[in-house]
This record gives structure tokens, sequence and C-alpha cells, in this order.
């Protein structure tokens, strides 16, 4: 448990989180976003995988072969499709540059609702489980949905004031969100690091994360080089200083247990039981980590990559890579 004082000392910063309008000269945006209609971002969720192709909107995959069964253009006003989560069966995806929101079904692609607006940018990320999504609204507050049995969207509440949080992750149970986090004054010594608020708007606890911020192979608008996952009650970040090990308990206290350095600048992460699979530029490669001890993780394999990546996913068939082609580089497991 984290001493009261030095929660105390935390929260007290949390209001005050700020994001930049513009990196700063040392950022290094790899990829030329929302162009081409190139794989961008990754969800996998049981036989189905969803991808963020940005101007060429989302497509579905087969989980099991691999195969795309399906394309879907932007609509709705929205004319990109740039981050993209799975949950219950419904595909949500989201226009990082517009801030609008749409919902397909996972079976066939089929259009549910579009044009949902929110607010997004500079770098914003979404995350669904358990009926709710959430956006993290970049510099603006976060916003909360509630996502019916035909999985159409309403607007629960924003969390305003939280400024800073370029992207999300939800726990299991959907009722506590992890954000990436740029803050104003240091929390543990460093600029950037991991937040964790409830979701009806009270911000709980921060960790700072060495190595972690505007690193080589972030591009916008929703692609932020610090992106977790949450799996068995830890929290996975892949950031520019390798992976880290979060633990949180019931009340959503943090608990920096290990940082892997991976020799590169990783950039995402997906994790399955007691194996992580993180991606990373300068160089550009896969690495799987070992977590059977999640407080001394190591690395098992490392795998180079035709181009720098900005995604991956992950099933009980496939490893999946975003970098930029039509398709995610796909490696069996």
């Amino acid at each position: 448990m984290v001493p009261l004082s030095q929660r105390l000392a935390r929260l007290a910063r949390l209001p005050l989180l700020l994001f930049p309008l513009l990196a700063p000269a040392t950022a290094c945006d790899l990829h030329a976003f929302n162009n081409d209609g190139g794989a961008l971002n990754l969800a996998a969720d049981g036989d189905r995988v969803a991808v963020a192709h940005g101007k060429g909107g989302v497509s579905l995959l087969d989980g099991k072969t691999a195969a795309r069964l399906a394309q879907a253009a932007p609509s709705g006003g929205a004319d990109s499709l740039d981050d993209v989560t799975l949950a219950d069966g419904w595909v949500f995806a989201l226009d990082g540059d517009d801030g609008k929101l749409a919902v397909y079904d996972a079976k066939s692609l089929a259009l549910v609702q579009d044009g949902v607006e929110v607010e997004v940018g500079p770098y914003t990320g979404i995350a669904a489980r358990a009926g709710r999504v959430v956006v993290s609204g970049g510099t603006g507050p976060a916003t909360v949905f509630r996502y019916d049995a035909a999985g159409k969207l309403t607007r629960e509440r924003t969390i305003p004031g939280h400024r800073g949080t370029p992207d999300v992750a939800l726990d299991r149970a959907g009722l506590g969100a992890f954000f990436s986090t740029h803050f104003e004054e240091p929390v543990d010594g460093q600029e950037f690091g991991l937040s964790s608020a409830t979701l009806d708007g009270r911000f709980v606890d921060a960790v700072g994360l060495p190595g972690a911020g505007f690193t080589e192979g972030g591009g916008r608008p929703s692609s932020w080089p610090v992106r977790a996952t949450v799996d068995d009650g830890r929290v996975y970040v892949a950031h520019g200083g390798g992976l880290s090990v979060v633990g949180y308990d019931g009340a959503l206290d943090l608990t920096l247990t290990a940082t892997l350095d991976l020799q590169l600048r990783a950039v995402d992460v997906a994790v399955d039981r007691t194996t992580a699979w993180v991606v990373g530029v300068v160089p550009s490669a896969l690495v799987e980590v070992d977590l059977t001890e999640p407080a001394r993780p190591s690395v098992k394999k490392r795998t180079p990559l035709p181009a720098p990546p900005t995604a991956v996913a992950v099933n009980a068939g496939w490893v999946l890579v975003a970098t930029g082609g039509a398709e995610p580089v796909a490696f069996a497991r």
C-alpha cells in the first residue's frame, strides 16, 4: 500500500495535468497517419480482430485465419477511423481528428451507430469493457459512455479537468480506468506515467514511469507511445523506457512492480496470461516477454519487423502487428 502522505501528494497534482498542443523537438513521428489506409491500431476479442485504417475506415478479420472478412468506410461525419476496441460482440471505432464514434456488429461489421460526438485531440485513445466505453480525451476531458444490448451508445458523463490523458485502458470489470498521463509536475520524479480513476470521475493514484514520454514511434491522433493493457490485477505499460508492470488493488491504488528495459522504444503491448508481446521502434521489433513472475519479467524472444509498428493484438492463434501496411503482420503462436 502506498503511504497516505505520498498518495495525497500525488492526488494534489492530478487536477493540474496538462498536455502540450505540440510535441517538443525530441518527438519522432515515424508514420504518415490517416493518409494511405494502412493498418494503424488493432483490437482482438475471441474469434474477431478489428483493425483501424485511418482514412480507410475499419476492417474485420477472422480471428482463426487472420483473413479479412469485411471493411467499412468512415461515415456519420468521420473522415478517418484511427483507434478501435472490441467488447461483447461490438466494434467501437474512433475518429481521433474530428471526434466521432461509430459502432459496428463484430460478426459482420454492419453499422449500428455513427456520428456520436466526443472530445478529442491531439492524441486520444479508446477502450471498452463490461458495458462501458471510455475515450481518453487528450487535452480535454475523458468521456464515459454506456452501451446497451444492441450496442447503442449513451453518454454517461465526462471526467472534467483531467488533461494530459492521451490513451486509456479499462479493467476487466469496467470499473476502473488507467490513463497514460503527462503530469504538469513530476510524479515519482517523472514527467510521464500512469494514473488510475474510477468511472464516476474520481482520480485515485498515479505512478511515474522512467523513460516514458514523447519518444520515437508515436504519431497522431491515436498512437501515443505510452500504452497499456490490463490483465489479472496488473497494468502492463509499453513506453520509451521499456515494459512496466503496475499492480493495483480494489481501491485502484497503484504500485510500480517492475520495468524491463527492452533495448527499444516500446509503443504497444498485448498480454495473454503469462506472456506479453511488446512492439517498438529503433529498432523495429516484436518482443515476447515471460510474465511467469510479474515482478521479474524477462525477454523470451525478439523478432525483427519489416516496418515501424504502431500496435499489437493477440488471440488464441495469432499475434498481429500493425506496421502501416494494408493488413497486419500475423505471427502464428
